[in-house]
C-alpha cells in the first residue's frame, strides 16, 4: 500500500501523445483496455511441485505493467488501483500480543452458544456421539486456540483496514481472488488436540463468516501446513505419521466459480434430511486417527464453488521409511473428499501430488467421482508423477533409501484404479445413461509412456474418446456434443 504522502508524478507533465491519445478516451474505455494487462496471480499456479509462501511472489516491477502505470498520472493511478488490488494475499502471521478479538467476538459468541446447545441439550443425536466432546469441553479457549483466534482477528482486521483506506484506491467490491497463507503446524495430535481443535474451528468459522460478509471473491486459495490447512477448511487432520512426509509440509486447496458447460449434465438437488444431519458439528473428528468431513460452516460450502484444486505436495521421502505403505499421509484430500456427499455445485475437481500412495487417493477420488457419485462432479483431472525434466529424483535428500520402482508402481496402480471400471465395481461408467457419472477425465502424465498406455487402454475399453490431447470424454458426452454440432449445422442450413 502506498503512503498517503506519496506523489507518483512530481513533474505533473504528460506527453502530448498521451493527452491526445489514450487520455482523450472515456474512463470506461480505458478501464476496459487495462483489463487486458491483468495476468493471473502467481497463486493460481496450483500445480507447482514445491509449495511454500513464495508461490505468491510476483516478478519485479519492470515486468508488471499495472504497477508501472500507477506512476504515469493521477488519473491512471485512479483507474489502475482497483485492478492492482483485485488479487489479494492474507498472511496469517502470529501476532506479538493477544488483544481481544473485537472483530470476531460477536460471531464466536453466537457459534459457541449454538455448539453448546447441540452438545448438551439436543436430544436428536445419540449420547455416545456427543460424549467425546462433552468430556473435553471447556468454556474458555485453550492457550493455543486463543492464539489462533488472535491471529485470525488481527490479520482480518488489517485486511479490512487496508481495503477501507482511501489511499490505495481499492474497495472490497473489487477483490476478485484471495489467497490465505499460513506457516507452522496448529496441532501435533497431543492429548488436548480435541479441546484445542473445537475452539480453533469455532474461531475459523467466525473468520470465514465475517470475511465473506465484506468480500465476495470468485476464487479463494488456502496454502498452509496440514493441520492448519485442515482447520481453515473446517475439518481435521491425522498428524501421527507426519514426520515421515516432509514433502507434504505445505499443501494447497483452491476453489473458484466458473459457468458449467451446457453439455455437462447437471443433477443438482436440494439437501435432504439425511444431508442436513451430516452437516451438524458431529462431523468434527473424534479420534486422532480418523478424518472428519468438513463441517457445514466450512469455506468449501460458504459459496457455490464449481471447481476445486488440491495439491498435497510430495510423498517421495516417505518411501524410505519401513513399511511405507502402512504410513498415514497427512493429506487434506481424505478430509475434503468427504465434502462431496453434500456439495451440490462442484462439478470439476483437480488433484496434484508427487508419487502419492494409491490407497491414499483412490478412495476419496473414487467417492467424489464414481462410487454412487452422489456428488455432482463431472470432470476429474489428476497429475501424480514428476515431469521428465524434474530434478526431484536427482536429489539424494528426497530420494533417500526409496526404491523408485515402488514409486512408479503406486502411480500406475492409482491410474489403473481411477480409469478401469472393473477395479472399482458399480457403477460401471462404460454404460451411458446413468443419472450421475463422470464425463471428463484429464491427466498430466501423458509424457510417461507406461501411464499413457494404462489410461488409453482402460478408457478405450470403457468406450471413452480422447477428444483433445490428454482429455477423455464419456460416450454420453461425446454423443451429446455430436448431437449439438448436428443441430447447429441444421440451423445454419435453414
Amino acid at each position: 500500500m502506498l503512503p498517503s504522502s506519496f506523489d507518483p508524478f512530481p513533474l505533473g507533465i504528460m506527453s502530448e501523445t498521451a493527452r491526445t491519445g489514450l487520455e482523450s478516451l472515456p474512463d470506461e474505455i480505458r478501464s476496459h483496455i487495462l483489463t487486458y494487462l491483468v495476468a493471473p496471480p502467481p497463486s493460481w499456479n496450483w500445480q507447482k511441485n514445491t509449495l511454500d509462501i513464495h508461490l505468491t511472489h510476483s516478478p519485479d516491477l519492470t515486468s508488471k505493467p499495472l504497477k508501472s502505470l500507477i506512476l504515469v498520472s493521477k488519473t491512471w493511478y485512479r483507474l489502475v488501483s482497483p485492478l492492482l488490488y483485485s488479487h489479494l494475499q492474507l498472511r496469517l502471521q502470529t501476532p506479538t500480543t493477544q488483544a481481544e478479538p473485537l472483530l470476531l467476538a460477536p460471531k464466536i459468541n453466537t457459534i459457541t452458544a449454538s455448539f453448546r446447545e447441540w452438545l448438551f441439550n439436543d436430544p436428536g443425536y445419540p449420547h455416545d456421539i456427543r460424549l467425546p466432546y462433552r468430556h473435553v469441553w471447556q468454556n474458555a479457549a485453550t492457550d493455543k486456540a486463543a492464539l489462533w483466534t488472535a491471529t485470525l482477528n488481527q490479520q482480518l482486521s488489517s485486511l479490512f483496514t487496508f481495503l477501507e483506506s482511501p489511499n490505495n484506491g481499492s474497495t472490497s467490491h473489487a477483490v476478485q481472488s484471495l489467497i490465505v497463507t499460513a506457516t507452522g503446524e496448529l496441532s501435533n495430535n497431543d492429548l488436548d488436540y480435541i479441546r484445542d481443535e473445537l475452539h480453533c474451528l469455532i474461531a475459523t468459522d467466525a473468520f470465514w463468516n465475517v470475511l465473506f460478509e465484506k468480500l465476495d471473491p470468485a476464487r479463494v486459495t488456502v496454502l498452509a501446513p496440514p493441520s492448519k490447512l485442515a482447520c481453515l477448511l473446517g475439518c481435521s487432520m491425522n498428524m501421527l505419521d507426519a514426520w515421515a512426509f516432509p514433502g507434504m509440509s505445505m499443501q494447497l486447496v483452491s476453489v473458484w466459480r466458473e459457468p458449467r458447460p451446457v453439455e455437462i449434465a447437471d443433477h443438482c438437488r436440494s439437501p435432504s434430511e439425511s444431508d442436513y444431519d451430516m452437516m451438524q458439528p458431529v462431523e468434527l473428528v473424534m479420534e486422532p486417527n480418523e478424518y472428519g468431513r468438513p463441517a457445514f460452516s466450512s469455506m468449501v460450502y460458504i459459496r457455490p464453488w464449481t471447481h476445486m484444486a488440491v495439491n498435497e505436495g510430495s510423498f517421495l521421502e516417505a518411501y524410505s521409511t519401513y513399511e511405507y505403505f502402512h504410513k498415514n499421509p497427512p493429506g487434506i484430500l481424505a478430509s475434503v473428499g468427504r465434502a462431496f456427499r453434500l456439495e451440490m455445485d462442484m462439478w470439476s475437481v483437480s488433484y496434484k501430488a508427487v508419487f502419492p500412495f494409491g490407497n491414499h487417493i483412490g478412495s476419496p477420488l473414487d467417492r467424489i467421482t464414481y462410487k454412487g457419485n452422489s456428488s455432482n462432479v463431472r470432470k476429474l483431472y489428476v497429475k501424480l508423477a514428476p515431469d521428465p525434466d524434474d530434478t526431484i529424483l536427482d536429489d539424494p535428500a528426497q530420494v533417500g533409501k526409496a526404491d523408485i520402482a515402488d514409486c512408479w508402481r503406486e502411480v500406475e496402480s492409482a491410474y489403473r484404479f481411477l480409469t478401469d471400471p472393473a477395479l472399482r465395481g458399480e457403477p460401471d461408467f462404460a454404460q451411458p445413461g446413468s443419472a450421475r457419472e463422470l464425463e471428463i477425465f484429464g491427466f498430466g502424465d501423458s509424457s510417461i509412456s507406461s501411464i499413457r498406455e494404462t489410461v488409453n487402454g482402460s478408457l478405450t475399453t470403457a468406450g471413452w474418446q480422447e477428444v483433445i490431447e490428454n482429455e477423455w470424454h464419456s460416450s454420453r458426452l461425446t454423443s451429446c456434443l455430436r448431437t449439438s454440432v448436428n443441430d447447429e449445422m441444421d440451423i445454419s442450413r435453414d
